[in-house]
């Protein structure tokens, strides 16, 4: 929950979760500079059939289904094998904030984004 910020150079990423409602948690990640947007993706997690899904919905298109692999207190996994990329989308805690991965079932073509918690807007 809360306001997760990644910086790479002028782009900025942030991705908010709100509290769990209505049986779903919703959130939002935007990746901006000063001038223009460069991508956003609508996200929810949510139960359906007893499973946990983590249902992306990048660029505003339709959504995909991610179904839980994997859960403890610091990590979360969620696979979807029929998708093209990525295949596993993993979020872990760190001491430094949250490191949210994106590979293929195997591993490969794996990308890492560590996000810290964003400071309370004044």
């Amino acid at each position: 929950m809360g306001t997760w910020e990644l910086k790479d150079g002028e782009k900025i990423t942030e991705e908010t979760w709100f509290p769990l409602k209505g049986g779903q948690m919703m959130g939002v990640s935007h990746t901006y500079d000063s001038k223009r947007t460069h991508f956003f993706e609508f996200l929810r997690i949510m139960v359906k059939k007893d499973m946990i899904n983590y249902i992306p919905q990048p660029g505003g298109d339709p959504p995909v289904p991610f179904r839980i692999t994997q859960l403890d207190d610091k990590v979360a996994v969620w696979e979807n094998p029929k998708h093209d990329y990525p295949q596993r989308i993993r979020y872990k805690r760190t001491e430094k904030g949250m490191t949210a991965t994106i590979s293929l079932l195997d591993g490969s073509r794996a990308k890492s984004f560590l996000y810290t918690r964003a400071e309370a807007a004044k």
